[in-house]
């Protein structure tokens, strides 16, 4: 028992050793790399050194988060191919020992791992992204904020299935001109309201000059369409107006300033959010509900690959630096790759979005309990 102790904490030096040099070294190489692509448009604003700084040193956790799983993968094959060089890892399998005792360091702090890289995804990462999404817009492409007081010609998804097309917005009076109101239930319009200006009082909207146009219940499936649905049929009601308000508009002045959230930007919570929003407008949410499966399943990455290494490197007895790098560039490539073409069959219907998510973790897995069945026999 004692043994196995000294190896163990043996392995974990060594591999934790390799690991932190791969953080330090990919996250260098990674800055380095945006940073020679987008010198000339730091050159061309003419941006303080001081706001590259911050645009990198917020972009840290992202780049930490997307890279961890290469550097688990790096960090095990060469430990393992050191093992197997020695010829430790052959001694202890032969002693009837199993590659997942053996390997069982690795594994643990492989699932750390896991629970850092689901709390940078859920706690960092979102605040992180959008703090580098405003720098780069405001600070050095000197365009007005996301947020700026004053939005003109956009569009905006609300709740309870509302769509705003707005014409100008300023959040500091509070008033818009040139507004257009939809209101969709089960994929199809059921009001439409045209306003020419618009103010928030108190705690909800006024419309003023304008007319509201609701529609009836039984369509064929051509007058499901927007297009459709803005001409006249028999059973439509219009009213023309002066003033009025619509009660279930939850949208403030501040809400409207802000476009639609990337969802780098938004954490589980925020994701899901977005889908039911997404949902009760009768939009299709198969890109957010895809982007909230992929953070559940990408920070796993980090213990399959870890597995597959192990899989991988156990049965060499000669491995270096440059041969473990080599095979850890297929690996995550590959691993990529294959996430890629299941994110995009996700978001175009062709997988359920909870599969495509998962598959390459799912791939990756079998590939791995493979290998290590292998090695233990």
């Amino acid at each position: 028992m004692t043994l196995f102790r000294l190896h163990d904490r043996l392995v974990l030096r060594l591999w934790l050793r390799v690991f932190c040099i791969c953080v330090a070294g990919f996250a260098i190489l990674f800055v380095l790399a945006d940073f020679f692509e987008r010198i000339d448009n730091f050159i061309d604003h003419r941006s303080p050194v001081g706001t590259v700084l911050r645009y990198y040193l917020f972009s840290l956790p992202e780049i930490v988060r997307l890279t961890l799983p290469v550097d688990v993968v790096l960090a095990t094959l060469f430990t393992f191919g050191v093992m197997g060089r020695n010829n430790e890892t052959i001694a202890l399998l032969a002693s009837g020992v199993s590659m997942v005792r053996i390997a069982r360091p690795v594994v643990l702090v492989a699932l750390l791992c896991v629970g850092f890289s689901a709390l940078l995804a859920e706690r960092v990462v979102p605040d992180c992204n959008a703090r580098v999404s405003r720098i780069k817009r405001v600070e050095i492409e000197k365009r007005p904020p996301i947020d700026d007081p004053i939005r003109t010609d956009f569009k905006y998804r609300g709740a309870n299935g509302y769509f705003y097309y707005v014409r100008l917005l300023d959040t500091r009076s509070q008033h818009m001109t040139g507004v257009v109101l939809h209101q969709t239930r089960d994929g199809r319009v059921v009001q439409r309201l045209d306003a020419a200006t618009a103010d928030w009082v108190g705690d909800h909207w006024e419309f003023h000059d304008g007319f509201r146009r609701t529609f009836q219940a039984e369509r064929g499936p051509a007058a499901d369409s927007l297009a459709t649905s803005l001409g006249a049929r028999p059973g439509d009601k219009t009213a023309p107006f002066h003033t009025t308000r619509v009660p279930d508009l939850e949208e403030t002045p501040e809400a409207l300033a802000h476009v639609e959230p990337d969802p780098n930007a938004m954490n589980y919570e925020r994701l899901h959010h977005q889908i039911e929003m997404v949902r009760e407008s009768g939009g299709n949410p198969n890109d957010f509900i895809v982007s909230m499966y992929t953070k559940l399943s990408y920070p796993w990455t980090s213990l399959v690959l870890a597995l597959l290494g192990i899989g991988l490197s156990a049965h060499k007895k000669k491995a270096s630096m440059a041969s473990g790098f080599g095979l850890t560039l297929v690996i995550c490539f590959s691993y990529l790759a294959i996430e890629q073409i299941g994110a995009a069959l996700g978001k175009n219907e062709r997988l359920s979005p909870l599969l495509a998510a998962w598959i390459a973790n799912l791939v990756y897995s079998a590939v791995a309990i493979v290998l290590l069945t292998r090695v233990n026999r």
